[in-house]
């Protein structure tokens, strides 16, 4: 079969692998002028700080001084390890900078023969469905129209800004950046900067920020307290030309400028919306968060987040070849329905918001187990799971300085299993 995957970075390469080996003629398209997705790192930002509706878009959206956030031995592929019998090297730090991780997949890339697969500067602009699901008509930036059996969309969704609307906002007469553009912390040297959000981005930025602003204000807390050059507060209510403003605690505060870590967009603009739909940031329909019940030639992998994503992807790609070579046998379209439908419900009835309904968070390790039992491959070993726990626990104890701390558990080779 002919299968075309969208995006060169992690999620593709992996696809691109796994397509390859089960003998498919397997072409990948990238939109940028090399591979890694978002960890090819650009030091450039776009014309409009925000990202809404730059001139000339900027996929990536790293920073110059970013470390990974997990420990290599669960950040890579399960039998490519990261140091010399793999992609990367021994001596790199166990946390290393994203410079270590695009090698890695560039050697990745390299040594399973998948460079001559990319066609670079290629966007997918549209993908058709022909003979009912049966075939897909892909068609790119550079006027190619090209016939396909299978289709992988792997673009990932770390390169649309998503804002948190905030009456006023536009008002503020200030820089306001979204993190998407960040890169140094010494643009913000000597100011007073409006954090907004709390997740893993703003967590990060927040300490590289606090070291060079005169103070730092976070946003997005239910308690207000302080933390020495940083004040945690609740989202404003509202925003005016120089302050943010809360009802609770009943105050104002001036600010130079507005830093938003609130978060992206998914966005396939290629996929009719009779193909799937994005809604609130959530993809929908989707059995196993991969295939859409009436279109299972179509596989969306990478879409789960808060996850250890290499590994995770891969199992996503393993089980959607498995799926498309007839080694997994699905339930009728009717019964994917329901069961995604039933699935997703009762994550809204447990309180989960329509964003967050990708978010996996502790249910990732019995997502990756479900798709390896599915397709006979191992379920995720106990070193894994244990490592996990610690590198979270040490995340969560010490923010500002987990990447320096030793493990109590040594390094693992994937490949040990």
């Amino acid at each position: 079969m002919k299968v075309a995957v969208i995006g060169a970075g992690a999620a593709g390469l992996v696809s691109g692998r796994e397509f390859r080996d089960a003998g498919h003629d397997v072409r990948l398209f990238e939109q940028g002028k090399r591979l890694g997705g978002i960890w090819a790192y650009e030091s450039q930002v776009e014309d409009d700080l925000l990202g809404l509706s730059p001139t000339t878009p900027i996929y990536s959206s790293i920073y110059d001084n970013l470390r990974t956030n997990l420990p290599t031995d669960l950040m890579a592929f399960m039998d490519y390890p990261f140091d010399e019998d793999g992609g990367g090297r021994s001596d790199w730090p166990r946390y290393p900078p994203h410079s270590c991780v695009l090698t890695y997949l560039e050697n990745f890339a390299r040594n399973f023969e998948l460079e001559s697969l990319i066609t670079f500067e290629s966007k997918v602009e549209s993908v058709e469905s022909e003979q009912a699901g049966q075939s897909w008509r892909v068609s790119t930036s550079q006027g190619e129209i090209v016939h396909f059996d299978v289709v992988a969309v792997c673009n990932g969704h770390f390169s649309k800004p998503r804002l948190l609307q905030i009456e006023g906002a536009e008002k503020f007469t200030g820089p306001r950046i979204h993190s998407h553009n960040y890169r140094r912390p010494d643009a913000f040297a000597g100011q007073r900067v409006a954090v907004i959000g709390t997740g893993a981005s703003g967590a990060d930025i927040v300490q590289e920020v606090a070291r060079h602003a005169k103070e730092v204000i976070w946003c997005g807390f239910e308690e207000p307290s302080p933390r020495r050059s940083v004040w945690c507060l609740p989202l404003p209510d509202r925003i005016d030309a120089t302050h943010l403003y809360f009802t609770d605690p009943g105050q104002s505060v001036a600010v130079d400028s507005i830093l938003y870590c609130t978060g992206y967009e998914y966005q396939m603009p290629f996929l009719d919306d009779a193909l799937v739909q994005v809604q609130d940031n959530f993809v929908t329909p989707l059995y196993r968060d991969i295939v859409a019940p009436a279109w299972t030639r179509l596989g969306l992998i990478g879409l789960p987040f808060l996850v250890v994503p290499f590994p995770l992807y891969a199992m996503q790609a393993k089980w959607f070849a498995a799926v498309v070579d007839g080694r997994i046998q699905l339930p009728s379209a009717d019964e994917m329905l329901a069961l995604a439908q039933a699935e997703k419900q009762a994550l809204r009835n447990a309180g989960v918001k329509q964003r967050h309904l990708h978010r996996l968070g502790e249910r990732q390790e019995d997502y990756y187990n479900a798709l390896a039992r599915d397709c006979g491959e191992p379920l995720l070993p106990l070193w894994f799971s244990e490592l996990a726990r610690e590198a979270q626990e040490s995340r969560q104890r010490n923010p500002a300085g987990f990447r320096d701390e030793p493990l109590s558990i040594p390094r693992h080779k994937p490949l040990a299993g």
